[in-house]
């Protein structure tokens, strides 16, 4: 026989449920010079997702990821030169706990972030630009996710709840022709 049926009969129940809560405040001071200016700001964001899922075993999810940030910014603004330099501060708290609260872990960071940004002016036409930064990139709600997520009865996929956040340090120089045109070099 050429062709076998491997079809099978599955269910499977999968409910999630995601509440998200965010709030953001900035302010911006010009100084004496009317050239310079001084931003600061501030971040807060929860989230909170649960996850039923239902194939052969019974799985219940929770996540609770909060994260707090603040930053403060000076810029300054000359003939042919504009600088500016920051520094963000970021606490972030994450809970993951399945099956009605046995936690798979729980933990607490936090990071300073600086950049800074030179800009040269040649001419109307023509500016060139230097901007360095540290950065951070953490793993998204779905690789993370601690259980597997059944498509079919021979199919699965799962994510890594140990992943942690990427950091980086990034250098970027750049040159922009009539705001139309640029082109920029990195280092990470």
């Amino acid at each position: 026989e050429a062709f076998s049926d491997t079809s099978r009969n599955s269910q499977s129940d999968f409910t999630n449920t995601s509440q998200i809560f965010s709030v953001k405040s900035q302010y911006q001071i010009p100084l004496k010079d009317e050239r310079s200016y001084f931003k600061m700001g501030a971040k807060y964001t929860k989230l909170n997702n649960v996850s039923n899922y239902s194939y052969l075993l019974e799985r219940h999810n929770e996540i609770d990821d909060r994260i707090a940030s603040a930053y403060v910014e000076l810029d300054k603004n000359f003939e042919k030169i504009n600088l500016s330099g920051g520094l963000r501060y970021e606490k972030v708290s994450l809970i993951r706990t399945k099956n009605n609260g046995h936690k798979l872990f729980d933990r607490s960071f936090s990071n300073l972030f600086p950049n800074a940004f030179i800009q040269y002016i040649i001419s109307d036409d023509l500016k060139t630009n230097f901007t360095y930064s540290y950065k951070t990139k953490r793993p998204n709600l779905y690789d993370i996710t601690a259980y597997n997520i059944f498509v079919d009865s021979l199919t699965a996929m799962s994510g890594n709840p140990n992943l942690i956040p990427q950091f980086s340090h990034v250098l970027d120089y750049g040159i922009v022709y009539k705001e139309f045109f640029s082109l920029d070099v990195s280092y990470v």
